[in-house]
């Protein structure tokens, strides 16, 4: 029972280790820009601080799309249609939905973090503090 347990706490541990595929230097670069999205688009910045430093990474969603994974300290860029959208942020143990509605031309920002017992949240944040998330993180790799 015990070697079971010690088990269990080194997968958790394991997996609270884990890291994400990083974007291109340049590719990061460019996010921290904060270059306004083409014409007709919207630009959504998902955003990680590192509060909760070494917990598991957090699966983000827009719509039917997925976006990538993130860590402390880690953010993806994303260029939309307008449109109304469910972000969902995928936690060890739950799913964590934020509903977005994003006009033509606007960039906006969301944080996400983890939760105690496995669960996840995002609230939307200013600009000024979804730049300086970003400019002290990496950009992520966002999933083809």
């Amino acid at each position: 029972m015990i070697r079971l347990l010690a088990l269990c706490i080194a997968a958790y541990l394991l997996a609270a280790c884990a890291t994400v595929p990083m974007a291109s230097p340049d590719a990061d670069a460019a996010g921290k820009a904060f270059a306004p999205p083409p014409p007709g688009k919207a630009a959504l910045y998902v955003v990680r601080d590192g509060i909760v430093t070494g917990s598991p990474a957090l699966g983000i969603s827009v719509g039917q799309r997925q976006l990538g994974d993130l860590t402390s300290f880690t953010w993806l860029r994303v260029e939309l249609a307008p449109g109304r959208y469910q972000m969902r942020v995928r936690g060890m143990e739950s799913v964590a939905g934020f509903n977005l509605e994003l006009a033509a031309c606007e960039t906006r920002y969301v944080l996400v973090e983890p939760r105690f017992g496995g669960g996840a949240q995002a609230i939307e944040i200013p600009a000024d503090e979804g730049q300086r998330v970003a400019r002290k993180g990496q950009r992520a790799l966002e999933i083809p």
